[in-house]
């Protein structure tokens, strides 16, 4: 598996999720959409999937992350 190109896959895709947030709450704060049922359940599906989208980055930086550790240990035996 070719580990920077994922990485920096799910970069981009974070920053994306992290764009959808943002927007989502700036509907919500700044905008009349979250007083109707269509417009909240925009903005919360957008705030939903923006999440959904962030998540995945974390947890490949912990898996390349350990496996750089494993590498590492096993150069020093």
């Amino acid at each position: 598996m070719n580990w920077p190109k994922w990485i920096k896959l799910a970069h981009l895709v974070h920053w994306g999720g992290l764009v959808m947030v943002v927007a989502g709450f700036a509907s919500y704060w700044y905008t009349d959409w979250g007083q109707a049922i269509g417009g909240l359940l925009i903005i919360a599906s957008a705030i939903a999937i923006g999440l959904l989208m962030m998540a995945p980055y974390p947890v490949m930086l912990f898996f390349a992350w350990a496996r750089n550790q494993d590498q590492q240990n096993n150069n020093k035996k």
